[in-house]
């Protein structure tokens, strides 16, 4: 009597692919982490025709690079090595999003609603696993552009009002310690050899956005500026769509100033406005 195969060899690499063009991408990287053949079939076919159809079926801004973007929402359910490239990538897509054009402002852009969606459902934001590889600076990189739009949390949300008072103090405890300021550094978030410490940045806007919050007054102008992936967008500002174009950085209009209030105990520290 013959033997009956089983499971993936009995069935064709075309059948399989065919199948899995009907999943989402989240879903297929679980599926290439079950056995050896599994993981060929997803990432080292030579057509590439599994991750096209894919992308078919989640649009970009700009579809050259889709089917790295597609990659890196896989990484996310492999090991930990790979999710710094996921970081690279999503620092990539936020960079070369559409910009906002003139009678389209609140067309939100369908790149940046794909790493909304892919950081919410991961949890990534909060993964304890990145303080043990060298990715501290992208994951920072990333939260500062996101600005903790995707922190927020429910009055009966018990872990999310700790992650928040662990984020703030965190945070404070680096922005005010003086030790980060000095000449080499150009007294600023950088590092000695002039490059962005975004880990630094990252503190200062969650200094900001927690103070704003906590001394906003309901009956006062809310002198917040947009926050989240859509602000980080080229002509994203107010009016920008319709500036002078003479005026392209955009320095004309009325002017905000944050400061610093460096007494003791820091929980002095308030905003100014001017």
């Amino acid at each position: 009597m013959m033997k009956r195969s089983n499971g993936i060899p009995s069935l064709s690499p075309e059948i399989i692919e065919h199948a899995l063009i009907h999943c989402h991408p989240r879903d297929v990287a679980a599926f290439s982490q079950t056995c050896r053949a599994a993981y060929q079939i997803v990432y080292h076919r030579g057509d590439q025709y599994l991750w096209r159809q894919l992308f078919l079926s989640y649009p970009f801004d700009d579809p050259r690079e889709s089917l790295q973007r597609l990659r890196s929402e896989g990484f996310l359910a492999e090991a930990i090595s790979q999710l710094t490239d996921a970081l690279e990538t999503f620092l990539n897509v936020v960079r070369t999003a559409s910009p906002v054009t003139q009678g389209y402002e609140r067309v939100p852009s369908q790149s940046l609603l794909w790493v909304v969606d892919v950081l919410q459902s991961s949890n990534m934001l909060r993964s304890p696993l990145f303080d043990h590889y060298n990715t501290s600076q992208n994951l920072a990189h990333l939260r500062s552009y996101l600005a903790l739009t995707l922190d927020d949390y429910d009055e009966d949300d018990v872990c999310g009002m700790e992650w928040m008072r662990v984020l703030r103090t965190r945070s404070r405890c680096y922005v005010y310690d003086l030790g980060n300021y000095c000449r080499e550094n150009d007294w600023g978030p950088f590092w000695k050899n002039g490059c962005v410490n975004w880990v630094h940045v990252e503190s200062i806007i969650n200094v900001l956005l927690s103070n704003s919050a906590e001394f906003s007054d309901p009956s006062q102008i809310d002198i917040r500026p947009p926050c989240g992936l859509e602000a980080t967008r080229a002509y994203s500002a107010p009016g920008a769509t319709t500036r002078n174009p003479k005026d392209w950085p955009g320095i004309e209009g009325t002017w905000a100033r944050y400061c610093f209030l460096l007494g003791p105990p820091p929980s002095r520290a308030c905003c100014a406005i001017d």
